[in-house]
């Protein structure tokens, strides 16, 4: 691998990288319901797998997932339970950082997260577009629909 691919690869698995993206993810949950640590663990391998990221790009917020991710390769979603379970442990960490930051909130009652202060953040628009879109989108389902739909029953 050149090692322009090694970097890319510990910028996106820099807990401070991913803290941002969940900020921006979270900033967009804007219908029935907050952000949870749950939609967090599915956010990650969503947004930083390059096929699946792409397709949040070229969505909108008025998109669903079921249609979101008929285009979408059953291929793409196979790995995603095991993804989730990988990234995981660099998801709470994190929220950790996000929070130290200021750029995530947590609501102690709800346990809800919200991100804030996102201005500047995620200086790639693909990156940036793929947030705000997959928060508006999860926004609109409850946890347990959005993993039902994705398949993924263990972390």
């Amino acid at each position: 691998m050149s090692s322009f691919g090694q970097k890319l690869i510990k910028v996106t698995d820099n807990p401070f990288f991913i803290a941002e993206i969940l900020a921006v993810a979270f900033e967009n949950f804007i219908d029935k319901r907050r952000a949870t640590l749950w939609d967090a663990y599915l956010i990650i391998p969503l947004i930083l797998k390059k096929r699946t990221r792409e397709r949040f790009v070229s969505t909108n917020k008025t998109g669903t997932i079921i249609n979101l991710f008929s285009e979408i390769k059953k291929v793409d979603l196979l790995s995603l339970e095991e993804d989730v379970k990988v990234y995981k442990k660099k998801v709470n960490k994190a929220i950790i950082i996000g929070i130290e930051r200021g750029i995530i909130s947590l609501n102690k009652e709800t346990l809800s997260l919200n991100g804030k202060k996102t201005k500047g953040l995620l200086e790639d628009e693909n990156y940036r577009k793929a947030s705000q879109n997959i928060g508006k989108i999860f926004s609109k389902y409850e946890v347990y629909e959005i993993f039902e739909f994705m398949e993924v029953y263990n972390i």
